[in-house]
């Protein structure tokens, strides 16, 4: 740091570090009475600032030029000091820069004074407040001051420059140069005396004494006229100060928590791993060679942010070695693919044998797995070097059977894709073949059609015998799908469905009528159609009959029994018109419609009583046959089997007889 040299007065011994008015030139005694201060540019160029409204110009301002005059003295507004030795300072003078110091950037040039600003704090009032009091810089902490912001830029050809850093006993002589008369609202006074407390470097732990000896002799203490509105300020200031703290103390740890992982990742990089063990062991490293590890005060914090790196860094590790395995794997299938020996058929345990007695050569082998050899950068393996090449046996063996087979894996399902593929063209192709065949005798089915006919009555027999030797037809035979013998039925099937769609159209004509008009069929369908037609009609004529007549039948058997059974029993000799009166009332008489039948049924059975009854006068039976009286039986001879005429009637018949004899 550059010394100082401070004036010394002869008379007073007094030592100041400011340079005393006796010694300063017109031009400075002007501007120690105004707001305006000189400063040179980079190009060498002087400016002006206003450390009140923060005004920057290249021109001299009027104030300087009015104060130059001794005439024109009392025109030149000048705001009081309050000399530094009446606040809370130290014996020994601030140490100030120099007012020769020049930014590193020019400022701008201002035409016109800056607009008020407005000061808005979290948990405070906001305000709008005269721009001398709002342009007064705000510390933040109550360490060094800050440097000043940079001045308004104006105009685009001048380059902006920071203003001066202010101590704060700089910071409080300069708001000490509006008078607390010019704050006329409560806004504007409340809001001068925070700002008096903020450069003042009030903490949120101050107590309300503590504030009071920093800030008492400054003319803003008196802007508020009670003292219980100056404590119920101060008390909001606290508030809002407070929570600045916290929230700068939040971005400080978030700050310490950063610097902490960045430190953690340096002292662990990704290739380091296994070094590190528990928080304990980083502990011990880090505690005492890298302050980043301290910074985080909380131990439990430090702990959580090492559990949060290690699981990423883990994490990121265990990605980075899948990747690497990856590519292993990758490059021994690129190896088993250029191995010709190794099939589909291929077994696993066989894998690094086939491999090792395989004709590649250990060069092409190494290229494949990655291995960089000759190790040196010009491509040829030193005389010098002991190290010989590797054999294609030691290059197989250093492969680790996981990667091996996973490769294996891989690369068998390639080679199984690949004979699927294989298998699929080859099915497809023979599919094709067996369709061209099946086309091919197609067409000759449609030649036979043609010259021979296919009706319903063809057989294959016939068919055979004229395609037997045709190559259309040997070329089908041993394909997959339909054989001839199935094509050639579905042929005969086509026929007869198009038999069944002329029958239908050949009904619906004659139920119309017109049985010739628009009828899509040749004459030999038509022909096949009516033969079809006429003989389901004569079947159907002929069944219809037959059920006639067993329903006929039926009813002449049931009136039949109905005049035998009948009571009184019908005797022998009674004409038709003695019986008719008893019989006709009879509900069975009805069974028959025809009078003619009855009669000739009433007939019949009078031959049969007719029959009974010369049988039991003669002896003989009614056809003529030997009488009924058996012969003699001899006791010595064996007994004959009657025949089935002789034997005894039935219970029923002697009975039906007994009864008839008797009414008789």
């Amino acid at each position: 740091m550059a010394a100082h040299t401070a004036p010394i007065s002869p008379a007073p011994k007094e030592t100041v570090w400011n340079k005393p008015d006796e010694l300063k030139t017109p031009e400075e005694r002007a501007l120690a009475r105004t707001a305006w201060k000189t400063y040179v540019a980079a190009n060498g160029k002087s400016y002006y600032y206003n450390t009140i409204t923060k005004q920057t110009t290249w021109e001299q301002p009027r104030e300087l030029t009015t104060s130059a005059d001794p005439a024109s003295n009392t025109q030149a507004a000048v705001a009081p000091v309050v000399p530094a030795s009446s606040l809370a300072s130290p014996a020994v003078p601030e140490k100030r820069e120099k007012s020769s110091s020049a930014p590193n950037r020019p400022p701008s040039i201002s035409a016109t004074p800056p607009t008020p600003s407005t000061t808005k704090v979290e948990g405070a009032r906001t305000s709008t407040l005269p721009p001398v009091v709002a342009a007064l810089p705000l510390p933040t902490t109550a360490g060094p001051p800050s440097a000043p912001a940079t001045p308004t830029t104006t105009t685009a050809n001048v380059n902006a420059t920071a203003a001066p850093a202010l101590s704060t006993q700089d910071r409080l002589a300069e708001s000490a140069r509006v008078p607390a008369a010019s704050f006329t609202t409560m806004e504007a006074k409340t809001q001068a005396f925070h700002d008096l407390l903020r450069h003042a470097g009030v903490q949120g732990r101050w107590s309300w004494e503590q504030a009071m000896r920093a800030i008492i002799n400054h003319p803003h203490y008196r802007a508020l006229k009670t003292v219980a509105e100056r404590k119920t300020e101060f008390e909001e200031f606290l508030h809002i100060k407070r929570a600045e703290e916290r929230e700068e103390h939040r971005q400080q740890a978030q700050n310490a928590e950063a610097q902490f992982k960045i430190m953690l990742e340096q002292a662990y990089p990704t290739t380091a791993l296994e070094a590190l063990g528990s928080y304990y062991d980083a502990e011990d490293r880090l505690r005492d060679t890298d302050p980043r590890f301290r910074a985080v005060s909380d131990s439990r914090r430090r702990r959580q942010l090492f559990d949060e790196f290690y699981r990423e860094a883990m994490q990121t590790y265990r990605n980075d070695q899948a990747t690497l395995r990856k590519e292993r794997v990758a490059r021994v299938a690129e190896l088993l693919h250029a191995c010709s020996d190794i099939t589909i058929n291929t077994p696993w345990n066989e894998v690094r044998g086939i491999l090792t007695q395989s004709k590649l050569e250990a060069s092409t082998v190494m290229a494949l797995l990655g291995y960089p050899w000759p190790p040196h950068e010009s491509g040829k393996h030193s005389e010098s070097d002991p190290r010989e090449p590797p054999t294609v046996a030691d290059l197989i063996s250093s492969i680790a059977s996981a990667d091996l087979l996973e490769a294996f894996e891989t690369h068998n399902e390639q080679l199984q894709a690949e004979f699927t593929e294989w298998r699929d063209k080859q099915e497809a192709a023979i599919y094709r073949k067996a369709r061209q065949a099946r086309d091919a005798f197609r067409e000759l089915l449609a030649e036979y059609k043609a010259k021979h006919g296919i009706t319903l009555d063809s057989i294959w027999p016939d068919f055979y015998a004229q395609v037997a030797s045709d190559p259309r037809y040997t070329e089908l035979l041993g394909q997959p799908g339909s054989t001839p013998l199935e094509l050639f039925w579905d042929e005969v099937e086509q026929h007869r469905d198009l038999i069944t769609k002329c029958r239908r159209q050949v009904r619906e004509h004659l139920k119309a009528g017109d049985f010739l008009a628009g009828l899509g069929c040749n004459d030999h369908d038509i022909k096949l159609v009516y033969e079809k037609m006429h003989a389901r009609e004569v079947k159907e004529a002929e069944a219809k009959r037959k059920k006639v007549e067993r329903r006929l039948k039926a009813k002449k058997d049931d009136f039949y029994r109905f005049l035998k059974h009948f009571r009184p029993h019908i005797k022998y000799g009674q004409t038709w018109e003695e019986v008719l009166p008893l019989i006709q009332t009879d509900r069975d008489f009805m069974l028959l419609d025809d009078d003619a039948m009855k009669k000739e049924l009433f007939d019949e059975l009078q031959e049969y009583l007719k029959e009974k009854h010369e049988k039991k006068t003669d002896g003989r039976q009614p056809d003529g046959k030997r009488p009924l009286t058996p012969p003699p039986v001899d006791s010595a001879a064996p007994e004959k089997k009657r025949s089935k005429s002789e034997q005894p009637e039935s219970p029923s018949d002697s009975h039906e007889e007994g009864e008839m004899d008797t009414t008789s």
